[in-house]
């Protein structure tokens, strides 16, 4: 998707260059405090639902919640999954996204928190030419 938007930007912004880079970017990093294995799935019908004070999850992959969280910009840090685990998990939290605080507090439960940590992404760079 990076490559084939860099091809529009220069194709229709001709003053500007687009490039994939690397560089640390401060995240917000999902993390195990422990090997707890309280968060596997059960199994079931899949479902995520990621509200500003609830979180249901029910078999599901991390990837995809991930990938919602950053879609909906929910946090004002890129969010990445660190935990290593690749199964499907079930989560339910009385608390959301509004604030990092309280969800971290229901995700002790799981062995699992969130925290601001720097790491190595690649993004999209945008340059004038001139």
């Amino acid at each position: 998707a990076f490559k084939m938007m860099q091809k529009d930007l220069e194709f229709l912004f001709p003053e500007y260059s687009g490039a994939i880079e690397k560089r640390k970017m401060i995240c917000l990093v999902l993390k195990r405090m422990n090997n707890s294995s309280t968060f596997v799935s059960k199994g079931g019908k899949s479902s995520t639902e990621l509200g500003p004070y609830e979180w249901s999850v029910r078999n599901a992959s991390i990837g995809n919640i991930i990938r919602r969280l950053n879609f909906m910009q929910a946090f004002p840090f890129m969010v990445v999954d660190l935990t290593g685990y690749t199964g499907k998990i079930d989560l339910n939290l009385s608390a959301g996204y509004s604030s990092i605080e309280q969800l971290n507090a229901a995700l002790i439960k799981y062995g699992l928190k969130f925290e601001q940590q720097p790491v190595e992404q690649e993004i999209l760079v945008i340059k004038d030419r001139l």
